[in-house]
């Protein structure tokens, strides 16, 4: 198997690349005196002394993080969704070490704070964390999940008893939230960001039961609308009325609201 070469494409990679490399031990300082052409020439010298295999491996490392953190810097500001997500997922997988600030009322304010905190985790000792992967990795597996956004719509009675029924069965979320406005909007941001950071083994199945219970909900809210009453019907009148009900496949109760109806609209 041959040698392992890198392609760089500008000083910014170039700088990038010769520095991780040398976190790996592999010498490969970036010469401001020569062209890209020529540092490329040098890093690549560099790989020969190392396997294919551990090149691979290390390159491959080091190319996911540079695509991952221009990926975040490019969409952080331009992306409202992704920038929820980035908030909740930071949230999540340091809570107890480090914490964004809350409040942060805006998309713009939270793009910001949001950046600036992934940049203080890589100068902290939870470094290691490797965020900017983290994110991205978790990122490409949520982006086009958007049947709970679908199933949201605008509709504030869900929204507002879909965040009530999050908060009642995962109450860590609250510590996630970037403002308590607590407007419709914001609700609705709040829930699609839980679901595109929540495990993926978990994400079918939570949507399954937050539906189930909506529609359980709304199910008990007709019943509760209707009052019942007690009448008195003859024996025949009952077959009767158990002969349409079979015939024109409705359940009793709505045969006869169909006859009272039908009857009205004669008077």
């Amino acid at each position: 198997m041959g040698n392992y070469n890198v392609k760089i494409e500008d000083e910014t990679m170039g700088r990038f690349y010769a520095n991780q490399l040398s976190k790996h031990d592999i010498s490969a300082v970036w010469e401001e005196s020569l062209s890209i052409k020529e540092n490329e020439r040098i890093i690549n010298s560099a790989l020969k002394s190392y396997s294919f295999e551990d090149c691979k491996r290390i390159v491959g490392k080091i190319e996911e993080k540079y695509n991952s953190i221009l990926y975040i810097n490019n969409e952080m500001h331009k992306n409202e969704r992704f920038c929820n997500f980035s908030w909740f997922y930071i949230q999540k997988k340091l809570s107890g070490k480090l914490s964004l600030n809350p409040n942060g009322n805006s998309f713009k304010e939270r793009s910001k704070r949001a950046r600036i905190y992934i940049a203080k985790v890589n100068k902290s000792k939870y470094n290691y964390i490797e965020l900017e992967m983290k994110i991205v990795r978790k990122w490409n597996l949520s982006l086009d999940k958007t049947e709970i956004i679908s199933w949201l719509k605008d509709d504030e009675e869900k929204i507002k008893w879909a965040w009530s029924y999050i908060l009642k069965h995962e109450p860590l979320v609250i510590k996630y939230i970037w403002n308590n406005k607590n407007s419709t909007q914001d609700l609705k941001d709040f829930i699609i960001a839980f679901f595109d950071t929540i495990e993926e083994n978990k994400r079918d199945i939570t949507i399954k039961r937050i539906k189930k219970a909506w529609d359980q909900k709304k199910f008990r809210d007709k019943v509760q609308s209707k009052k019942q009453y007690c009448i008195n019907l003859s024996e025949s009148s009952n077959e009767k009325l158990k002969a349409i009900s079979i015939s024109k496949n409705m359940k009793r109760n709505k045969v006869i609201e169909s006859l009272i109806n039908n009857e009205f609209l004669r008077l």
